[in-house]
């Protein structure tokens, strides 16, 4: 009887101790600890000069540090899986860019934006179509009209087959009924330099990469893809304004977590980076670059992410693309 009841008080004080261990656990607020953001991208490109510098400024409101680590390979796809299966307590934050919504129709990635819980988005960095500025196009329908009486003629210049400012042109493909001939360059400057060079027509490449050479008087931006004109490209119509009917396309980036991430944590953590990207330091950042502001809440995120992949998924088919 006496070992009887030795092990019932044994059993209720472990059972005790887990419940405080629970409560305490629990109480602890969030972030209690150093968050680490991981990009699927090499140091130094925009995604990931732009992840670092949030990341500093979060720490003014997180009270933790947000270390940024770079997971590379696959377009993306190693990092953004690398983070998807980590644990889902808050502190490993994914960085998707737009590869998030078309790796997984290319059949390039072990994942698709279902096994994900986003975040936020933080800025969508269109793609600038462009022309040398001896090129007799002088307006991006001049342009549409001379490739739909010379189909293949106008050779454009992307960053590589499949990867997002190829995904550009086959959109303008699709929604003017032409057909450019795609030479893919290893990157959106290269593709910029060889435009500078005459050895191709156009590019449908990043806006930054354009406008230095934009600004120096080299190159002419006949449209942008974003759904507001943009400030360091005065006059330039976008898309939209010209009558095609595209969504807006670029190199986005966002930020998730593991799919069964604590709700409270996502929208926790969403707000975070709200406060840092309204943050005076980080909205000049966003300025000196010419990007801009694209927050979205968890649920935005979701919804740009749904019909952006829908988008990828339907062109990507039409195109025969998946490996």
């Amino acid at each position: 009887m006496i070992m009887k009841k030795i092990a019932i008080i044994t059993v209720l004080t472990c059972l005790l101790v887990s419940l405080i261990a629970f409560a305490s656990f629990a109480a602890d607020p969030y972030p209690s600890k150093e968050i680490t953001i991981v990009v699927p991208h090499s140091p130094g490109g925009g995604t990931d000069t732009t992840t670092r510098f949030l990341a500093k400024v979060m720490e003014k409101y997180a009270g933790v540090p947000v270390v940024v680590i770079n997971k590379t390979g696959a377009g993306g796809a190693v990092g953004m899986a690398y983070a998807m299966n980590s644990q889902p307590d808050g502190y490993t934050v994914a960085v998707p860019t737009v590869e998030v919504t078309t790796l997984p129709h290319l059949g390039l990635a072990p994942f698709t934006i279902d096994d994900f819980a986003p975040a936020a988005l933080v800025t969508n960095i269109p793609s600038a179509i462009a022309v040398n500025v001896d090129s007799e196009f002088q307006t991006f329908q001049q342009l549409i009209d001379y490739a739909k009486a010379n189909p293949m003629k106008i050779r454009t210049g992307n960053s590589g087959t499949g990867a997002i400012w190829h995904m550009v042109a086959l959109g303008i493909e699709d929604a003017t009924g032409v057909k450019f001939t795609h030479v893919p360059f290893d990157g959106g400057a290269p593709a910029a330099t060889a435009l500078l060079g005459g050895h191709i027509e156009m590019v449908t490449i990043g806006q930054g990469e354009v406008f230095p050479h934009y600004e120096a008087g080299k190159l002419r931006a006949l449209a942008v893809t974003s759904t507001k004109p943009l400030a360091n490209y005065p006059g330039v119509p976008t898309l939209q304004e010209l009558g095609i009917d595209l969504p807006p396309l670029g190199g986005w980036i966002s930020l998730a977590f593991p799919l069964k991430t604590d709700p409270e944590i996502v929208q926790k953590f969403s707000s975070l980076v709200k406060q840092a990207m309204d943050d005076p330091e980080f909205q000049e950042f966003l300025k000196n670059r010419a990007y801009t502001n694209d927050y979205m809440d968890p649920a935005g995120t979701t919804a740009f992410w749904k019909e952006q992949s829908e988008f990828f998924k339907n062109l990507i088919e039409k195109f025969g693309l998946k490996k």
